[in-house]
């Protein structure tokens, strides 16, 4: 028989038995949720856990937008700090702030014994990341990290072809418009908020997590070079602008393109091209991967569709029925309460050392871009 503390000892060091005393106390019953942030993500967050009947029992905001939020949502609470939200009554919390908030925030909620599901990147820091894994295991507490591409059909289908098979070259992209002059000054231009980087931790960070996913092999190497497009810029009215000689003007630092070169740990070579200001593209993700029995080929602007060929030639399957972009996120927190509540044994999603390795493939990836892509290895 064990008292207490001891059984607290023993589940640190056994995170099988983390999860399942976890799922054995939760099992059947619904989650009080505190959501930190009120922006977009945070209604999608919030949308999907309305629709598992999860109960959303406090927002937090440094601002005024926490009461809005809690108002639109019918949440009773609405706080203006971390600390203030734990004098509520909780047991999981939901990270949508800037990524530069994330590791306090995290840290103070898992020393309060709270489960938390982040937004990506969940830290900027490889130290960070990893102290944050230590709190999470140590007090046996669930923790995810939102990388919502894991969750289509077709994904879903391409590890399975992958599986087994002898992985040799990776490629793609990641382009978006969203960045194109003229555009909103925002939060990601500030690196307090966004960090140092901002299209490798916004949407390159998709891309290497899905590359990790579907090869199971991690990123062991990098080499990058960045491009900021118009470096400074005239400010009018909230929106940047082309023109230096503007009455305001703002410097801009983080890049807006990268080529990005990785090599992983199962020996497959990797190729990535990331931007946010082409032309034409919303939101295309673009994966190729190469191995010995056969390929695979995806795209998130057609995500229902998987191509792949083998030794008898060329094939293609459509999901027709299933997720589009804003159901992955719904089918994520979904997968993850599923875990959290017993009812799941093999969940998809990233946990925090997953997410971890990610942190350290971009911190590697901005060393190598300040030495002029130099290779540089990456600290797992």
């Amino acid at each position: 028989t064990l008292n207490k503390q001891e059984n607290i000892k023993l589940i640190a060091r056994d995170k099988t038995i983390v999860y399942n005393r976890v799922n054995s106390n939760r099992k059947g019953e619904l989650m009080k949720v505190a959501i930190i942030g009120a922006g977009n993500i945070a209604n999608v967050h919030a949308k999907a856990l309305r629709g598992l009947g999860q109960e959303i029992v406090a927002a937090v905001s440094k601002d005024d937008s926490a009461k809005s939020f809690a108002q639109h949502w019918g949440i009773t609470h609405a706080a203006s700090s971390i600390q203030e939200v734990l004098e509520y009554d909780f047991d999981v919390a939901h990270i949508c702030t800037p990524p530069a908030l994330h590791y306090e925030q995290i840290k103070a909620l898992l020393l309060a014994g709270k489960h938390v599901v982040s937004e990506k990147p969940f830290t900027l820091d490889g130290a960070q990341a990893k102290e944050l894994c230590t709190l999470a295991e140590q007090r046996a507490l669930f923790n995810a990290v939102c990388f919502n591409n894991r969750y289509y059909a077709a994904v879903q289908q391409a590890k399975s072809l992958l599986s087994g098979d002898v992985l040799h070259l990776a490629w793609g992209s990641y382009l978006q418009a969203f960045h194109r002059l003229p555009c909103a000054y925002s939060w990601r231009y500030d690196e307090s908020l966004a960090g140092k980087m901002r299209a490798v931790t916004e949407i390159a960070s998709h891309w290497i997590d899905l590359l990790s996913f579907l090869t199971g092999q991690d990123v062991v190497q990098v080499s990058a070079l960045f491009q900021c497009e118009t470096p400074l810029r005239g400010l009018e009215n909230g929106v940047m602008i082309d023109n230096d000689n503007a009455e305001k003007t703002v410097q801009v630092l983080s890049e807006d393109s990268a080529v990005l070169h990785l090599r992983l740990s199962g020996g497959t070579l990797a190729s990535l091209v990331v931007s946010e200001t082409i032309y034409g593209k919303t939101n295309e993700l673009c994966m190729q991967i190469s191995g010995k029995q056969r390929s695979v080929a995806w795209n998130s602007e057609n995500p229902y569709r998987l191509d792949y060929a083998d030794v008898q030639g060329s094939h293609s399957s459509t999901h027709a029925f299933s997720s589009a972009f804003n159901e992955t996120f719904a089918d994520f927190i979904r997968d993850v309460y599923d875990a959290m509540q017993g009812a799941n044994a093999a969940p998809v999603y990233a946990d925090f050392s997953q997410a971890a390795k990610n942190v350290a493939v971009c911190e590697a990836i901005y060393q190598s871009a300040k030495q002029s892509g130099k290779y540089i290895e990456v600290s797992l």
